[in-house]
């Protein structure tokens, strides 16, 4: 059993440095692994894209891109085959690329909220009990507290996005291979902490869209 277990210790944390400009996408199958077709789209497989699509269930979301050709790709993680929640042929929106990934600087903990079920209660007349439906999950906020260090690029690119509000994505490769993705808008403190006898460190949160998870290979 202990050897199924794993720890974060060693994992590596990247954000996107810089995101390609939006490219249109003219249709999305309804498969598992959805295939992208984008005119031209200049993607290889293992790149990271951000996917804007008016199906909810994709849009906001990203993913490694698997097999390519000139003007398709597929989406490794993306299953679109249920046509209830992807109508066929309304898939067609928008992507960018993740073009360069910078490292976080020392983060010294993170803390996962929210992804609880949520429940709409449903009490008739005639019924001496209360139903309860599911209705979804709450959303997702994923806090980090990263040392303040002058000049990282990491920093610098959090406080950008934080004024501009720009989505973008962090990513996490545990020492298995495992990566976890975290699209959503990036929020940073605009200081660190002043605790005297602990390193000052700022807090990042992540409202995150819906995280997508890759085995180690």
């Amino acid at each position: 059993m202990a050897k199924r277990m794993e720890l974060p210790n060693g994992a590596k944390v990247h954000t996107a440095l810089s995101m390609g400009a939006p490219v249109t996408i003219t249709a999305i199958t309804n498969a598992n692994p959805a295939v992208v077709t984008a005119d031209s789209h200049g993607l290889t497989a293992g790149d990271y894209v951000i996917i804007n699509s008016p199906w909810c269930e994709l849009d906001g979301r990203a993913f490694r891109v698997g097999v390519t050709d000139v003007d398709t790709f597929t989406l490794i993680g993306a299953d679109t085959s249920d046509t209830t929640d992807f109508s066929p042929g309304g898939g067609a929106g928008s992507f960018q690329e993740v073009v360069s990934w910078t490292e976080v600087p020392c983060v010294t903990d993170t803390s996962l909220t929210g992804g609880e079920a949520q429940w709409a209660e449903v009490g008739c007349l005639q019924e001496q009990k209360t139903t309860r439906l599911f209705n979804g999950f709450s959303p997702i906020d994923w806090q980090m507290s990263v040392v303040d260090l002058d000049g990282n690029p990491a920093i610098e690119r959090f406080e950008e996005v934080t004024k501009s509000q720009e989505p973008t994505v962090t990513r996490i490769t545990l020492k298995s291979g495992k990566v976890k993705l975290y699209p959503g808008i990036h929020i940073i403190s605009p200081d660190s902490t002043m605790t005297r006898g602990e390193v000052m460190v700022r807090t990042l949160n992540i409202a995150v869209t819906d995280i997508t998870k890759y085995p180690a290979p």
